[in-house]
């Protein structure tokens, strides 16, 4: 008779191994198995995830609700709030433009708060209405390059064009000492 091992061994397939020769971990089932290694222990309150009672359902909005302002906001007709970003672009740029040659020497608080005014408050009402600005914008920048160019004309009828020159921007430059030239 055959020894069913020998047969096993010819054919390609490995021969059973005795139980002294498997490793420890593989005669155990999977229940048996060893437990992964533990994981080291971290602070469980600083990474704890907020539990969600099916209570509060019920309490939490699931859909956007919009403030008071927001409401008003979008009452306004489209022409009327047409309107109104124009009007607002132009008071915003002239008081820039106001600030800007009339604020006093170098950059004055007044200055300051017109810009942070020109450039924050378009976003802050953008974003607290939840309705486009451009409008302003646009008009904002242009009465701002209008403003420029009119001082620039009044400024050179009124001192004479040679502020406009070389030579004189150097002096400008050596008075307010931030180069030497």
């Amino acid at each position: 008779m055959e020894n069913p091992n020998n047969r096993i061994a010819e054919e390609g397939i490995p021969e059973e191994r005795s139980e002294a020769s498997v490793p420890e971990e593989a005669n155990l089932t999977s229940a048996q198995a060893p437990a992964e290694p533990p994981m080291p222990e971290v602070d469980a309150a600083r990474y704890a995830q907020p539990e969600i009672d099916s209570d509060d359902e019920d309490d939490t909005p699931t859909e956007w609700v919009p403030s008071r302002f927001e409401k008003r906001i979008h009452a306004i007709p489209e022409k009327q709030w047409v309107l109104y970003q124009t009007l607002a672009g132009i008071a915003i740029g002239a008081f820039t433009v106001f600030a800007l040659f009339f604020g006093g020497e170098g950059l004055s608080p007044m200055f300051i708060v017109a810009l942070v005014l020109a450039l924050l408050a378009p976003n802050m009402l953008e974003d607290r209405g939840r309705r486009k600005l451009n409008r302003l914008r646009i008009t904002m920048v242009i009465v701002l390059a209008v403003g420029i160019v009119g001082m620039a004309i009044y400024l050179g009828a009124t001192r004479g064009w040679s502020f406009f020159s070389r030579k004189e921007a150097e002096a400008a430059i050596r008075r307010m000492g931030f180069f030497r030239i």
